[in-house]
């Protein structure tokens, strides 16, 4: 099992929320794993990382590693939990990773872009890098485009009114539904190896 990945930068473990899900994962199944770090993510199936690579095969995306971890090693995630909590714990998955907020701030607003572009492309030649990172830019605006969160101009208050309302749909989950949610791969790992949340 290698996990291709972004570089450790901005004092983290892994900056891609997506790449610090995969580790999570991996480290929860208890199989041995090596990390391998990719600069230039155009080199991967879809175009992004993180990518797992094993037995001749690239499976790219955190959600697809995850059904192949579950396939390939018999390993249930949600192991313990009630098919409600199961559909709650999907459903939690999905409204913060489709969200997107985290992803409009570093990729569009041009404070951020610089700092994200080093971090994340340093592998690349200085010369060449300006000009690959414009391209994997454009396909990420084209990306939030097609989101919808990308034609908000950047108003923070659309993105913090939307950010505040998804707190408050957290506070008003019972302790066992947050718990439902939370559960698996970040949860465990955590108390497997707290290094894994950064």
């Amino acid at each position: 099992l290698t996990l291709l990945q972004y570089a450790p930068t901005f004092g983290l473990r892994n900056a891609s929320p997506f790449c610090l899900k995969t580790e999570a994962l991996l480290v929860h199944t208890g199989q041995p794993y090596v990390i391998e770090t990719w600069g230039d993510p155009r080199k991967a199936p879809k175009g992004k990382l993180p990518v797992l690579r094993h037995r001749g095969k690239l499976i790219a995306d955190s959600t697809f590693i995850r059904r192949y971890l579950e396939e390939t090693l018999s390993f249930d995630f949600d192991a313990g939990l009630t098919d409600a909590e199961r559909a709650t714990s999907d459903a939690f998955i999905k409204l913060c990773e489709e969200h997107w907020v985290i992803f409009y701030s570093r990729w569009m607003e041009e404070k951020h872009w610089p700092m994200l572009r080093d971090a994340y492309f340093g592998d690349i030649p200085a010369l060449l890098r300006p000009l690959i990172t414009l391209q994997i830019r454009k396909s990420s605006f084209a990306a939030m485009q097609g989101h919808g969160l990308g034609r908000t101009g950047g108003a923070p208050g659309v993105i913090g009114r939307s950010s505040c309302r998804y707190g408050r749909c957290a506070g008003k989950l019972t302790a066992r539904g947050l718990r439902a949610a939370c559960h698996g791969a970040l949860l465990r790992c955590n108390k497997t190896d707290p290094g894994v949340s950064g």
